[in-house]
């Protein structure tokens, strides 16, 4: 069976094992800006969740633009609740 290029991707992340292996596989595929681009949506998810933060504030906070802070919200609102207890149990 032939995988899309997506599915190969998450074959091949799911054969990490070990954090350092998921971070030289994605040293390796995802330029520094694009990992800083990763790290500021998890970061943006986290203090969504959180709920201490105004969408403006994480936004001016974090130097990023209200666009990243629109999408990560969008998505919460669209997830499942099983990726929403996933995401509170590992951000919060």
């Amino acid at each position: 069976m032939k995988l899309s290029g997506w599915q190969q991707y998450l074959k091949v992340c799911n054969a990490c094992k070990t954090t350092a292996e998921l971070d030289e596989f994605f040293k390796f595929f995802l330029t520094p800006d694009e990992q800083q681009q990763m790290a500021n949506r998890v970061e943006v998810v986290k203090r969504l969740l959180h709920e201490k933060e105004t969408q403006r504030e994480i936004a001016a906070n974090m130097k990023v633009s209200i666009a990243m802070i629109t999408r990560g919200s969008n998505m919460l609102k669209l997830c499942s609740g099983k990726m929403l207890n996933f995401l509170k149990k590992v951000l919060l």
